[in-house]
């Protein structure tokens, strides 16, 4: 039998140091904050799943009243990774709900209405619907970009990762079972479902410093992250992750 030990946490009921201010309703979370004279942003979507951006022309926006800023690729540096260019579409849009377009206006209303002024001009390709579409022989690449496993000596390929897992002998395993199911599994793609939208407010000062308050599940890998997308000094930006309303692996990057 095991010796008895005098333990300081394990079979006790300790207070969660985050839960009275939950219940009583003083948390924070990332949509609460509010800060004087704040603006609000919208984001333009492809309405395309696969199209190559011809042009995108913001001027209507701006000319709007109370349209403080419009941005779009040209605003962010050339040289990127596939996190920049999903932050933003460059050349093309890879998947229905693509960024193309950001305003920032006075109100969320006028913010949103200044997206209709955006005009974007797309040239629409053959979408990528399926896995076995995607790994088709002659299948159309929706990443010309890509590489299987980063391997740049390979052709481009929509197949981003294969990884395998082995233990033991399987062949000798089938040969010496009694019964053999075999079977084609398919299951449609999930997203966490944490029960707190995305949330963000950013501040940026004379000096080009830049503090923003997230929903994150890890601010240091999100200040990496912005510095690298913005092309700025990681000294310059500053993360301050607010309470978080669930996460799961869903809010780890920007």
């Amino acid at each position: 039998m095991a010796e008895a030990h005098d333990l300081k946490v394990i079979g006790t009921r300790p207070v969660r140091p985050d839960g009275v201010e939950k219940v009583t309703g003083r948390a924070n979370f990332g949509a609460d904050l509010h800060l004087p004279g704040m603006i609000h942003g919208k984001v333009l979507r492809s309405p395309y799943a696969h199209a190559r951006i011809k042009s995108v022309d913001v001027s209507g926006a701006l000319a709007m009243e109370g349209v403080l800023a419009a941005v779009c690729r040209s605003d962010f540096p050339e040289e990127t990774d596939d996190l920049g260019r999903n932050v933003i579409a460059r050349d093309k849009v890879l998947y229905h709900g693509h960024a193309v377009a950001a305003v920032a206006a006075t109100t969320p209303l006028l913010a949103e209405q200044a997206l209709d002024a955006i005009k974007v001009d797309y040239d629409v390709l053959e979408p990528v619907l399926s896995i076995d579409q995607a790994i088709a022989d002659g299948a159309t690449l929706v990443n010309e970009e890509m590489h299987t496993n980063g391997d740049a000596s390979q052709p481009a390929s929509n197949v981003a990762a294969i990884t395998k897992f082995e233990r033991g002998d399987a062949e000798k395993g089938f040969a010496e079972a009694d019964v053999v199911v075999e079977g084609e599994y398919r299951v449609p793609m999930a997203h966490q479902g944490y029960i707190e939208p995305h949330a963000c407010t950013a501040t940026i000062n004379e000096e080009g410093k830049i503090t923003v308050w997230c929903s994150t599940q890890g601010h240091f890998d999100v200040r990496t992250q912005t510095a690298a997308i913005l092309g700025t000094s990681i000294s310059k930006v500053k993360v301050i992750a607010s309470e978080i309303g669930g996460g799961f692996g869903g809010k780890l990057s920007v």
